[in-house]
């Protein structure tokens, strides 16, 4: 991990490959690669989800796993193959879309922006239009439903009951992982797609989760294991930061990427920058974990408590 922590570190400070003008060839370690296959989307599922089909409902098995990519297009590929991998009924979810009219200031403008159009509209953190779920299906709530709970934008669940306006799940991760939860109702959300319209979604706020954006990773560290393909990283300059989310009473492992010789670094409460000082010796490479105590900033949680 150490290993790994450092070649990462260099490459987003550019000194692997010595100096450079900005363009330099980067020999990527032959264990991090994938290299015998036919199928993109199959080789990557069969490595981060071996044996699926007997581990699919092991909350345990879930809860360290996770694919990412850049492009929600990518997501919903990864996420359709998995889909049909799984055995049982598929049901299929389709949001409500609609312009709020008050924010429309012309008749036209309001007959050309027709359900169709809206619904074909994506945005990440918000439901697509249509969801495929089954029974085992991993999904990440995009609302804050019972923050006391741990029902947070974010939290991961797998789905235990279908329904046709609601669903039933447990959670996969974090100090309430196990819980049952009972009623994920359709919900509302108004996305930011055109400045020019505020349109309204009305679905349940979920999206699936066994592949996820790069944003929607950021948002939920606290949810997954630290792992090669998954590290969190503090950096200790005043101009980097790492935003910790999560409900309140879930830990997070943090890899340390570089500390300064004062062994200390800035973490933000709410609007406010202070210093963190370590009470121990840490350096690069070690493993920290901290805990979620306080709310603050919806999900945006003050980071005050090192175990």
């Amino acid at each position: 991990m150490a290993d790994f922590s450092k070649w990462i570190l260099s490459i987003g400070e550019g000194t692997l490959g010595g100096p450079n003008d900005g363009i330099v060839d980067i020999e990527i370690p032959p264990e991090l690669l994938l290299t015998n296959f036919d199928d993109p989307i199959q080789a990557i599922v069969n490595s981060t989800y071996p044996n699926i089909l007997e581990n699919y409902l092991n909350l345990d098995y879930l809860s360290v796993r996770a694919i990412l990519a850049a492009k929600i297009e990518t997501v919903e590929q990864i996420n359709e193959f998995i889909l049909g991998l799984l055995p049982g009924e598929e049901r299929e979810c389709l949001s409500a879309d609609r312009i709020d009219k008050d924010e429309i200031n012309y008749a036209d403008h309001y007959n050309v922006l027709t359900p169709e159009f809206l619904n074909s509209l994506r945005t990440s953190g918000v439901p697509n239009h249509r969801i495929k779920l089954k029974i085992g299906t991993p999904i990440m709530l995009m609302r804050n439903i019972d923050q006391s709970q741990g029902l947070c934008n974010g939290t991961r669940l797998i789905v235990t009951q279908l329904g046709t306006h609601v669903l039933a799940a447990k959670v996969i991760c974090g100090q309430n992982k196990g819980l049952f939860v009972v009623d994920v109702l359709e919900q509302e959300f108004q996305p930011q797609s055109l400045p020019s319209y505020h349109s309204l979604k009305h679905i349940m706020p979920v999206n699936r989760s066994f592949n996820v954006t790069l944003t929607e990773a950021m948002a939920t560290k606290s949810q997954l294991s630290l792992r090669k393909d998954f590290a969190a990283c503090i950096r200790n300059s005043g101009y980097k930061s790492v935003k910790l989310y999560g409900p309140m009473g879930h830990e997070v492992n943090v890899l340390v990427v570089k500390c300064n010789p004062q062994k200390s670094w800035m973490i933000k409460f709410g609007s406010n920058w202070k210093k963190f000082v370590a009470m121990n010796h840490f350096v690069a490479g070690d493993n920290l974990n901290f805990q979620f105590i306080n709310q603050q900033n919806s999900n945006l949680m003050k980071v005050i408590k090192i175990v």
